[in-house]
């Protein structure tokens, strides 16, 4: 069975992979730089709801905000780790 697309040619899957990936770019970035704000509020919950709770309009309108940035960083190799 073949795996329904939820964006463009992206699953709900990937699209939730890609943010986290640069949720953690982010936070490891901070972190270098000494500032953990952006982790505390996300460990503190201020401002997220986690992706898988998203609802579909939600989590789109999220991915299609970071779209480009998001594949600036794949096409220049800067993701934490690889993607589907």
């Amino acid at each position: 069975m073949a795996t329904a697309k939820f964006y463009k040619d992206l699953t709900r899957e990937q699209v939730i992979e890609r943010l986290t990936a640069q949720d953690i770019r982010t936070v490891l970035t901070n972190i270098d730089e000494g500032n953990y704000d952006f982790l505390a509020d996300i460990i503190q919950g201020n401002g997220f709801t986690q992706y898988n709770n998203m609802k579909p309009d939600d989590l789109e309108g999220e991915y299609v905000e970071r779209e480009d940035r998001i594949q600036d960083l794949i096409e220049d190799g800067l993701m934490p780790y690889e993607l589907d």
